[in-house]
């Protein structure tokens, strides 16, 4: 992984074909010098860089210019070797447009905030000591407050001060209840964090209660995060993945297949909303989703994980970790059955569901659930005959 901040894009780069080039400092042009005039043997320089860039655009040397980059060190850098991903721009576009002019307001926002905070907080090592002599039925003599005043600075040094009930001494500093309040800090702080995420936050309230919480919040950065990483998964795939595969060493080791990247964990769980999980089970137990529209849901794959359940069963994990079905039969749903030498017993028709339109599947009681009631006071059942007592009784 190269420095992107080194990386300048040069050349053509309408349709996609612009070239990469190197800002070389002047000890590596001056080693790259060499390298070109045999004088130094270098595997890696040689293998990366293409050449010098000769810029013959007068308008993109203007541009490189004014970004700052010295088109007399640039070194085009071989495009079989590297190769870029960015946010989604325009080919014509040098760099990916990241809108941040509107967060430099919320930062100036942010600091005026902390140093009024600061301001505060200094302030709260300061006060005013406020000091009474008298009340509203006896009041304060002239010469009281005089002499009060003269001799509080001496008197007000000592540890102890000696008065009657007509003396009030106060202390005045500035208020804390708000000083650091974190309700201050999110409000600014969703606004940069929305900008830079490109996630999108409730602009209005109603009753001074914010429309959106974490859990919403969380969704929407958990599904910015997960496309950005599917794009550079595709991109890794198009590029590296592509370069193995097409390898002359590789040849026959894939058997014609694409490889794929995957990750691990597959999905960026912020949140987990167990209601939308349930309703995607039931569906699919209802045939009414596709197994792999269910594993797509779930962050899986479905073709890697047939793949790894054919590697499982041919290696006999199946029977070492003797897998078991809750209510199933012996020997369905994984090997145990069949590890005990019990075979797999043929499912049964479901008559109710298939008088019923159903599916098919095999249902009735599970084994070992029990037997049916067998008690004569129990509650009768209704039926479209009819109310019967229950069976067996």
């Amino acid at each position: 992984t190269l420095d992107s901040t080194k990386v300048v894009p040069v050349g053509m780069l309408q349709f996609g074909q612009e070239r990469l080039a190197w800002q070389a400092t002047v000890n590596e042009i001056a080693q790259y010098d060499l390298l070109a005039n045999g004088q130094l043997q270098d595997e890696l320089m040689d293998r990366f860089y293409a050449g010098k860039y000769q810029c013959r655009d007068i308008d993109e040397q203007s541009e490189l210019t004014r970004l700052g980059v010295d088109v007399s060190r640039l070194i085009l850098l071989d495009d079989q070797y590297v190769h870029r991903h960015t946010l989604t721009k325009p080919d014509h576009e040098r760099f990916a447009d990241v809108r941040l002019k509107s967060v430099f307001r919320l930062l100036d926002l942010k600091q005026q905030l902390m140093e009024s905070d600061r301001v505060t907080l200094i302030g709260a090592a300061n006060y005013i000591l406020l000091v009474k002599k008298g009340d509203d039925k006896d009041p304060a003599y002239p010469e009281e407050i005089t002499n009060l005043q003269q001799n509080f600075n001496y008197i007000a040094k000592l540890p102890v001060i000696f008065s009657d009930h007509r003396l009030n001494i106060e202390i005045i500093s500035p208020k804390l209840d708000v000083t650091l309040n974190p309700e201050k800090y999110d409000v600014l702080d969703n606004r940069i964090g929305a900008r830079i995420l490109n996630t999108i936050g409730a602009t209005g309230s109603r009753s001074g209660q914010r429309s959106d919480d974490s859990l919403k919040m969380g969704r929407v950065i958990a599904r910015s995060m997960e496309n950005r990483r599917n794009m550079i998964a595709r991109y890794l795939e198009r590029t590296v993945g592509k370069a193995i595969y097409e390898h002359e060493k590789n040849a026959g080791v894939f058997n014609g297949k694409m490889p794929k990247i995957a990750f691990v964990p597959n999905r960026i769980a912020l949140d987990d909303d167990s209601g939308v999980a349930a309703t995607i089970v039931q569906l699919r137990s209802m045939n009414e989703l596709s197994r792999e529209s269910t594993l797509e849901y779930f962050g899986f794959d479905q073709a890697v994980e047939a793949m790894r359940r054919v590697f499982e069963d041919e290696s006999g994990m199946d029977d070492t970790f003797k897998t078991m079905v809750p209510f199933g039969s012996p020997g369905v749903g994984g090997n145990t059955g069949a590890a005990a030498g019990n075979p797999k017993p043929e499912p049964q028709p479901d008559t109710v569901g298939a008088a019923q339109g159903g599916a098919g599947k095999t249902g009735g009681r599970p084994v070992g659930g029990g037997t049916p009631s067998k008690n004569p006071t129990a509650a009768p059942r209704r039926t479209s005959q009819g109310t019967t007592k229950p069976k067996g009784s």
